[in-house]
């Protein structure tokens, strides 16, 4: 069975012969009470032994909410610790400097006064954010040429996705 995001009708059908059936939530009601209790009624009416997600976001939201779902119906993803470790942009740049790979200058900005540890050299900066949030990103990435513009987007920069992360540019061939 599919249960797709978007609105109805699913069609189900072109993807695969091998599945019975399928059903669509709309994508408004992902990470709510309401969308939950659709995917729960979905899963119980179709007898669903085990349910996958196709992202991280919605996987990260299920396993949020495993004891809705679980024993009846298996949720195959990894536990929330794991999901919300690899949601993290900085954990991600952690991880990859602890295996020994060579990553850009890294600056982690959580107020206003973090972009004073810029140093000059490193404009124009890649800004983004450290993760999303209940599947919203504010921006994927932003190009910031002073530590003027660094200050205004960090005055606007939602405290709930901090914090940003800001590498120099690197032009390559």
């Amino acid at each position: 069975f599919l249960l797709e995001i978007g609105p109805p009708p699913c069609c189900w059908r072109r993807y695969s012969s091998c599945l019975a059936g399928g059903a669509r939530l709309p994508a408004e009601y992902i990470h709510t009470a309401k969308g939950l209790e659709l995917v729960r009624r979905f899963t119980t009416g179709v007898r669903a032994d085990a349910l996958a997600a196709l992202n991280n976001n919605l996987m990260l939201w299920l396993a949020q909410n495993r004891s809705l779902f679980e024993p009846e119906c298996k949720l195959l993803m990894p536990p929330v610790e794991v999901l919300a470790w690899e949601n993290s942009k900085c954990r991600q740049i952690e991880l990859a400097k602890t295996v020994g790979l060579e990553v850009l200058p890294t600056h982690y900005l959580a107020k206003t006064a973090d972009c004073l540890s810029v140093p000059g050299k490193h404009y124009p900066l890649l800004l983004r954010p450290n993760r999303k949030q209940r599947n919203i990103i504010p921006f994927k990435v932003k190009t910031v040429y002073s530590p003027g513009e660094l200050r205004a987007m960090l005055d606007a920069f939602d405290p709930d996705f901090a914090p940003a992360i800001a590498q120099p540019m690197v032009s390559l061939p």
